[in-house]
């Protein structure tokens, strides 16, 4: 049943057009990150005017540029970009449709039927928002890897430390987008739905930084990340950024797991 549930959750998502907004935004950023590097490169090894304001470490990481070199720099473009979290944005996005849109659409009240306890139907949502999440990060190290192997050079040395911090994203993200996607099933109008989401993104974020409260947050890896520059972080940051996460996760699965099993399919 679990897996039923959730191979319709990704049918709907092929034919959201939102989804592929997602890839056209990932394929645009990525390009965008290449160009920009190419320029810096070309400027520090000029060592022109432009170059100037660059401190030397980040002149020595352009003029010998690699592709792990590029994946480190380009996770905070996209996965762990502060100001407007762009992963985030789009998970919680989803997230707030798959619980929020569902529910007074009237699709929860047909997969309630067939599951009368809620449980499966809510666990699936949950699963769906992990493995989109993964999708979502692979993607980015996939294609970041690949072009910036072919725009400057190929390494492999650092390619498990970067896939470590990329997937250390993903934890943060589904507990946060859960957690808003539980909130949006209390919210009927659709568009107010999206605008709290997208909102309580921004905000959060920007709360993480001016009141340095990152390693209690349950998206803190995203402010931590961006401030100490993914060269500088270290393994005990992630564990603990993640930790706090878990717990996250957890409070909101059992609160998601009695909401599921009390509420009332009126729609």
């Amino acid at each position: 049943m679990t897996i039923k549930l959730i191979k319709n959750e990704f049918i709907k998502m092929i034919y959201e057009k939102k989804f592929y907004v997602l890839l056209v935004t990932i394929i645009t950023m990525l390009i965008a990150t290449l160009y920009i590097y190419m320029a810096m490169k070309n400027y520090a090894i000029a060592d022109s005017i432009e170059a100037q304001k660059y401190s030397v470490e980040w002149k020595e990481q352009l003029k010998n540029m690699n592709s792990i070199i590029f994946l480190d720099n380009y996770s905070t473009s996209f996965i762990f970009k502060s100001g407007i979290p762009f992963f985030l944005i789009f998970v919680t996005i989803f997230a707030v449709d798959c619980f929020g849109e569902d529910f007074y659409s009237g699709n929860l009240k047909f997969f309630a039927n067939l599951d009368t306890r809620g449980e499966s139907l809510f666990k699936a949502k949950v699963v769906y928002l992990i493995i989109f999440s993964l999708i979502i990060v692979i993607i980015n190290l996939v294609l970041g890897f690949i072009s910036s192997s072919i725009v400057f050079h190929i390494k492999f040395q650092g390619i498990f430390r970067s896939l470590i911090i990329y997937l250390s994203s993903i934890l943060p993200v589904v507990s946060f987008s859960l957690i808003v996607g539980l909130i949006s099933m209390f919210i009927r109008n659709r568009a107010i739905r999206t605008v709290v989401g997208v909102g309580l993104c921004i905000s959060v974020g920007i709360l993480d930084k001016i009141v340095k409260v990152d390693y209690f947050s349950p998206i803190g890896i995203i402010s931590i990340i961006a401030s100490k520059q993914v060269e500088n972080i270290k393994f005990i940051d992630l564990a603990i950024c993640n930790s706090i996460s878990l717990i996250y996760f957890i409070l909101a699965f059992f609160i998601g797991k009695i909401i599921f099993k009390k509420i009332e399919y009126k729609y």
